[in-house]
């Protein structure tokens, strides 16, 4: 059991790939006859370099360090710290398409990263943003897109 969403695209300056897949893997359990959500399967897309639209770059004052490891107190003031850019992640459609949780491995039985968590509420946002497509804009996509329906998708 389970859907796969295709998304196609234009060639574009943003990533490789003219196409785009998100496959939703579910079995049907026995005793409630309810289908249950098992794992998905995506097709990344191969951002440009600069391009990639789920994240964003931000500069952030980098603390000088002093020979302790602590952070030296004024390092702003006297000219101890510098600005360095980093990736910071940004909403975007394109986090449906993101495993990158789902592939970390862990040495040992702790998530003292919090993987296992973010992982958790990553695949269930994913899952409600497919089931979202599947069953409110695909089966109006023809209305929507001809102005015959103006409904949002927000209760």
């Amino acid at each position: 059991m389970g859907y796969k969403l295709t998304f196609h695209f234009l060639p574009n300056p943003y990533f490789a790939e003219t196409e785009l897949s998100k496959t939703y893997h579910s079995y049907e359990d026995m005793e409630t006859g309810e289908a249950t959500f098992e794992r998905t399967e995506a097709t990344a897309p191969t951002w440009k370099p600069g391009k990639d639209l789920t994240v964003r770059l931000v500069k952030k004052l980098q603390m000088a360090r002093s020979k302790s490891g602590r952070g030296r107190r004024g390092a702003r003031a006297g000219g101890g710290g510098k600005f360095v850019t980093v990736e910071e992640p940004c909403p975007s459609f394109f986090v449906l398409f993101d495993g990158a949780h789902a592939d970390h491995d862990h040495e040992d039985e702790d998530d003292e990263c919090g993987c296992e968590a973010m992982n958790m509420e990553t695949q269930q946002m994913q899952l409600e943003i497919g089931l979202e497509i599947k069953d409110r804009i695909l089966p109006r996509a023809i209305l929507w897109y001809t102005g015959l329906e103006e409904t949002t998708l927000v209760d």
